[in-house]
């Protein structure tokens, strides 16, 4: 299903990017998914948001200043964000933006996991979230690299794990809510150069097309396009740096 209008506890809701050049983010996302954006003065929500189809499906934050990173950060729905918050700091996390309230839309904190990985959470308000998922230029996947295990993320939201892969070469849980797959957890080793990080993949109709746009746009391939069962893959890099993936569906993917 397509549309959303409820997230359970642990599945990935909503994202939205900070960038240092918000205009030029707006025309480089506008021009590969066909985002279309509100300005901060007239959207309900105090910010830019992409829609869409008129459904609302990103929203995008401008840096403050020099040190603030760039990037996406991707909120897991919760049904208590201040309880949420407590488990967090409980289970060895740390909360980075304290829980607030946002215009109506809902309340929110940012944390980092214990590996560093940063996220958002989210208690809907009037904003459910992401309101149309998995169809071209909108959410289909999010997944957390990091070098610890399983433990944090079911023990704050109350997901199930599933091994998928070997445990070994390829060591990739997927997080179950009610049965269903919401979001991966791929273990880097322990001397991995890579930082622990969600990253957030966006539905398109062609990987490889795709992938070439983005560099006529200014943006970097940093890996593939690359088969995997649930589809054609890309890792992309924004003309700020800011990572993020594509990913042309499979047509029937592993249940």
């Amino acid at each position: 299903m397509a549309d959303r209008t409820v997230y359970a506890q642990g599945t990935p809701c909503w994202v939205d990017l900070t960038t240092p050049d918000p205009e030029n983010a707006q025309r480089f996302y506008g021009e590969l998914f066909g985002w279309q954006f509100s300005t901060g003065d007239d959207d309900e929500y105090g910010y830019p948001t992409a829609s869409v189809q008129g459904a609302k499906v990103a929203g995008l934050t401008a840096a403050t200043g020099p040190g603030q990173p760039t990037g996406w950060i991707c909120y897991l729905a919760s049904e208590d964000v201040d309880e949420t918050a407590q488990r967090i700091r409980d289970h060895g996390g740390q909360i980075r933006t304290d829980p607030m309230d946002v215009l109506g839309a809902g309340r929110m904190c940012v944390a980092e996991d214990p590996s560093g990985a940063v996220f958002g959470v989210w208690e809907a308000g009037q904003l459910v979230g992401a309101e149309k998922v998995n169809e071209p230029g909108t959410l289909c996947w999010n997944e957390v690299s990091s070098p610890v295990n399983d433990d944090f993320y079911p023990a704050v939201f109350g997901v199930k794990t599933e091994q998928i892969g070997d445990g070994v070469n390829f060591d990739y849980t997927v997080f179950l809510v009610d049965g269903r797959q919401v979001a991966g957890h791929l273990r880097t080793g322990e001397d991995s150069d890579a930082p622990a990080q969600w990253m957030n993949y966006f539905a398109v109709d062609d990987c490889d097309k795709a992938a070439e746009k983005v560099a006529e746009l200014g943006g970097s391939v940093d890996q593939g396009p690359f088969d995997s069962p649930y589809g054609r893959i890309a890792v992309l890099s924004d003309p700020s740096g800011a990572s993020f993936s594509i990913m042309q569906l499979a047509e029937n993917p592993p249940s």
